[in-house]
């Protein structure tokens, strides 16, 4: 049996995993952020796309399709990370998602494994930075 990141604490349901509202945002904040953390060099690698697969699929998902949900997605956070105050304002809001120690912990873990994969440059690690300063690690 697949255990259930302590990211997504989830309840049972007529015998069936189903996700919290909260949950759910949260999971949909991590995906953008992990979107915007590939996007923030201008350079998407083989490593870094299979690392976000393989934390995507990690993702319990009780929303819409993963592949409809991405495709808007990544949409709204190219056009925010266009200019820096809308990337900040972005960033904000989608870690403004994580209320708690645990949750921000393995949202940044995650995100920083997607960088990791092929290396982080300096542009992601200014991200990470930002976003570790909004997360309050």
């Amino acid at each position: 049996m697949k255990s259930v990141d302590p990211l997504l604490s989830t309840f049972m349901t007529n015998g069936g995993l189903k996700m919290s509202t909260d949950r759910l945002k949260q999971s949909e904040a991590l995906v953008r952020l992990m979107l915007a953390a590939r996007f923030e060099d201008c350079k998407l690698t083989l490593q870094e796309e299979d690392e976000f697969q393989k934390q995507l699929q990690a993702l319990p998902w009780d929303s819409t399709d993963p592949d409809l949900f991405l495709q808007g997605a990544t949409a709204d956070v190219r056009k925010a990370l266009a200019a820096e105050e809308t990337k900040l304002q972005f960033l904000t809001v989608q870690c403004s998602q994580f209320p708690d120690a645990e949750s921000k912990k393995v949202c940044f873990d995650r995100i920083k494994r997607v960088l990791e994969a092929d290396g982080i440059d300096s542009k992601e690690g200014r991200l990470l930075q930002q976003i570790r300063s909004l997360l309050e690690l």
